[in-house]
């Protein structure tokens, strides 16, 4: 228990660095808002990875399709509940990318727009 109070104040925190992209502060407080299907806000582009076309794509576990992101040369998962379903305003998908149990896992995932 103590061990995820821990996790949490940390995670907690870490959002709590406000930070944007120079080059677009029009974007923070959008960034600021955006919340995966759990509700858990994803925080801002400090946290965020910007992923280029060849990073992300969908596949197939169990017969459905679902989001993955490359990250350091491995393919992850990302789960439904952590697909951010607001409008991309940025452009460029993003993924937030957070360890749990020594391994990455996909807090939020936000598409690119399509062109």
């Amino acid at each position: 228990m103590k061990y995820a109070a821990a996790f949490l104040i940390t995670l907690l925190s870490s959002c709590l660095a406000w930070a944007h992209l120079p080059d677009r502060p029009d974007l923070d407080s959008w960034a600021m808002s955006l919340q995966n299907g759990r509700g858990s806000i994803c925080c801002d582009f400090t946290e965020a990875q910007d992923l280029a076309d060849a990073d992300w794509d969908t596949t197939l576990v169990a017969g459905k399709p679902h989001y993955r992101v490359k990250f350091h040369e491995q393919w992850l998962i990302v789960d439904d509940e952590s697909v951010v379903v607001a409008p991309n305003r940025y452009g460029a998908a993003l993924a937030w990318i957070v360890y749990l149990d020594g391994k990455p896992w996909v807090k939020c995932f936000l598409k690119g727009t399509e062109i």
